[in-house]
Parts: C-alpha cells; structure tokens; sequence
C-alpha cells in the first residue's frame, strides 16, 4: 500500500463489504497509514443488514470508531444504498461524529438501485434476503430483466462474477423510499458520485476500459451515464430541492475539495477561476435530463450544449468530438 501511495495513489480504498471477514486491526493499521501518507480513505461498509447483529449501522460504527482513533479523513462511500432504511439512525452518528472533529465526509448517488457482481458475499449467508430488508430475487435485473429465483441461483453458483442491479428503495413509486433516498444525497457537506463500474457487452463480457465511446447497446447500471443530469433534473429543476449553486457544489467543487489536501492538482479543479485548468460543462437547466434506463443504461444525457476540458472543447452544441483525448491523469507528487 505505501508502494502505491509513493507511486502517486490518491487515497486508500476498502472493500470490506466484499471481505467481511477481513481483520478489523489490519483496517485499523492501514487507516493509520493513511493519516501518515495525509491520504483520504475510501470504505464500503462492511455490513450490507437492517438487522442485527453485523448491521449496516453497526458497520457505519466501525468506520466512524476507526476515523476517530486513527485520526484519518474517512469517506464514506455511497450513503444510499449502504444505509438501507436505517439512513435516519446513521445519519445521526456521522453527523454528530463530524460535529466532534471526526474528519468524514460523504458521498451519494440519486438511485434506488445498487450495482455489483451476483456472487458477493452480501447476498449469501443465512437470512440475507431478510437482512436486506426482505429483498426478492426478482428485485435483482440483468440488462432490465427481472431475475427469477432459478436464474438466480444459476447464475449465483455458475457466473458469480455477473453484474447484476439491486433494487432496494423505489423513488419513483413511494413517497416513503423518495424520503429515504433524499436523506442521503442531501446529507450537509455531502458529494454526489456515479459509484460506475464495469460496462457488459451483449455476451455479458466487460468491455476494454479505453473503449470510447461506449456503444449504444452497453449493459450497466444507469448511473454510469446519468447520474449528474438526473441529480440536476429531479433535485433542482423538478423538485427544487436545492438551489442550483448548492447542486453545482456537490457535482463538482465538492469532489475537488475532499481531495484537495493531499492532492495538490486538485487545487485547480471543481472552480471556475484564473489560473484553474480550464473545464467547463456549459448546460442548459431547462432541458438537461438524464436518458439511460435500467433497460438502456448506456444512453448519454441530453441538455448539455459544450464541455471544454484542458481548454480543449469535446463537446460542442451537443455533439461529441471523438478525435479529442484532452483529459490528463492525476496524481500525488
């Protein structure tokens, strides 16, 4: 890990809900690295259960105790789905926890749905459905598809590796689940991040990660393509939840800001300003709006007239320029 920091990673990242079993002193140790690297840490909660014991709120608990203790900025990964419906009991402790002098900060998508492979340990074990809060195979989609129990159970044993989405609240049809899921992305001083992962060919195979740009037919979650434009859409336009500086913020000036300790580079990005590194999205609020689906997750949003990156345009009235690579990778020095 100290290898990787020297070699200009960006932070520490722990997949404990992947590892559940892992040793607690052994993440302890390595958040103790961090704070001496002057690094962020990056965790997914080790417990993915409205029900205890090894609950959601109990694995909120560790990360908070081992920011505390260590002294390292935590950040929390994807408040929204690793809440559950416990999101009012553990927003609670964050809250108070900050308010104390624990460094954490957060971070958020605007779905109801989750994204990972179909063999992860949090969907085995005794109970786990009941854990989840009594999710069903069929709340599980593939390419939008609903799974049945047997595809399930097929693919769990045959194709662990298979991503899947994981329905756990529906926004769009219960007042109660919108609710929850407002607690989380307008959590105070919170980010709002995509969460993307791996985009699947039709023959479900990983596409390269340098093909660009991606093909229509692309299976994935559609937070991948949609998340920022649906985030301005339902949060600022629609619902006015927020207003649109404070949205703005949380897309971008906040991202750079949790990063801009430790990473001098970041100091530039996320402001509009003299001397910043020169990307802009221009955008026009009345019509931006997110077009991927479960169904069709790969469809880019619309509303978005230019993107300029580097001072180099991509995206001009609209239309994307694919001859241009203007982006530059960051780094710790």
């Amino acid at each position: 890990v100290q290898e990787g920091l020297d070699e200009g990673g960006l932070g520490i990242g722990f997949l404990l809900g992947y590892s559940p079993g892992s040793g607690r002193k052994e993440y302890h140790a390595v958040n103790k690295l961090a704070q001496q690297n002057n690094v962020p840490t990056y965790t997914h909660a080790r417990y993915l259960s409205a029900i205890e014991p090894n609950s959601s709120f109990e694995g909120f608990q560790e990360m908070i105790a081992v920011a505390a203790s260590t002294g390292a900025h935590m950040h929390i990964c994807h408040l929204n789905s690793m809440s559950l419906r416990d999101i009012d009991d553990i927003s609670a402790i964050i809250s108070k926890a900050q308010e104390n002098g624990v460094r954490i900060t957060v971070e958020a998508y605007p779905y109801g749905a989750g994204s990972t492979g179909i063999g992860a340990p949090m969907f085995r074990g005794k109970n786990w459905q009941a854990r989840m809060g009594g999710v069903k195979k069929s709340d599980f989609t593939l390419a939008g598809t609903p799974l049945t129990d047997e595809e399930f159970d097929r693919l769990q044993a045959e194709e662990p590796g298979t991503r899947i989405v994981v329905h756990t609240l529906n926004p769009d049809g219960r007042p109660e689940d919108e609710a929850l899921l407002d607690k989380s992305i307008l959590f105070p001083g919170g980010a709002i991040a995509s969460d993307g992962g791996t985009w699947l060919d039709t023959n479900r195979m990983p596409y390269n990660q340098l093909t660009w740009p991606l093909p229509a037919d692309a299976n994935g979650h559609p937070r991948g393509a949609g998340t920022y434009s649906r985030f301005l859409r339902i949060y600022v336009r629609e619902r006015e939840k927020i207003s649109l500086l404070e949205a703005i913020t949380r897309v971008s000036f906040r991202p750079a800001q949790i990063l801009q300790a430790s990473v001098p580079q970041m100091q530039n990005k996320g402001r509009l300003q003299e001397g910043a590194d020169a990307d802009v999205v221009v955008f026009d609020l009345s019509v931006v709006s997110d077009m991927s689906t479960f169904e069709q997750p790969a469809r880019p949003s619309v509303g978005f007239e230019h993107v300029i990156v580097a001072g180099t345009q991509l995206v001009k009235d609209g239309v994307l320029d694919t001859d241009v690579l203007p982006g530059r990778p960051i780094r710790r020095q």
